[in-house]
């Protein structure tokens, strides 16, 4: 009850008015997800019948409209591994499978609302993750000016083509010689040279505890 070893305060934090001895720093931030090119919404018009009512109750019971997009998205997350073991008490084991449940919830983790209207069940094309030794880097600029529809490759072979150029350059500044990748890609854009390319999300999480543990000199 304490939450000393809740793996859910431990990564985003919790803060108590009434009782600031149990506040707790998040080691985890989590970005607004962005699209990587311009989006325009669609609106879906709808109207409900009522089953069954008065003669004097005619037409629909409701009408409305509901606004919907369909958009290539990047997603940013940053997990402050040492506070993360800050924050579990010191304790190695569940910091790393907490660590290795992240890096799989991060990919598969879908908002529910809507979902009977749209089905948007899409996982991600592209997963990389980054062991940094330096300051964190967000990619969002890589998306400053919105990769461009084009008959020949889709939007999420760009976005990943963007992201990797960027990256470059801006590890080249703020980086470290000591960082390391790790991809998981569909999309056969991301450099062959970039880093260790895993098979499936499985391999990706357990080679992120592995190197989470390595860092932590567990």
């Amino acid at each position: 009850l304490d939450g000393g070893k809740a793996v859910d305060v431990a990564l985003f934090g919790r803060m108590l008015a009434d009782l600031p001895a149990v506040n707790q720093d998040a080691a985890c931030q989590v970005a607004h997800a962005i699209s990587t090119h311009r989006v325009e919404r669609e609106f879906d018009y709808f109207t409900a019948v009522d089953d069954k009512g008065d003669a004097d109750e005619t037409g629909a019971g409701m009408i409305g409209q509901v606004e919907f997009n369909s958009a290539t998205l990047y997603r940013y997350a940053v997990l402050d591994l040492r506070k993360l073991l800050a924050n579990l008490q010191g304790d190695v084991e569940l910091a790393l499978s907490s660590v290795e449940a992240f890096t799989r919830a991060l990919a598969l983790a879908i908002p529910s609302g809507k979902q009977n209207s749209f089905a948007a069940h899409n996982p991600p094309e592209f997963a990389g993750l980054c062991l940094r030794h330096a300051s964190p880097l967000s990619l969002a600029n890589a998306f400053e000016k919105p990769v461009t529809p084009r008959a020949d490759q889709a939007l999420t072979e760009q976005s990943v083509e963007r992201l990797a150029a960027y990256e470059d350059k801006l590890a080249a500044v703020y980086g470290a010689t000591e960082d390391r990748w790790l991809s998981l890609d569909l999309t056969g854009r991301w450099p062959a040279d970039k880093g260790e390319a895993v098979a499936s999300l499985a391999i990706l999480a357990q080679r992120a505890r592995e190197l989470a543990a390595s860092a932590l000199g567990a």
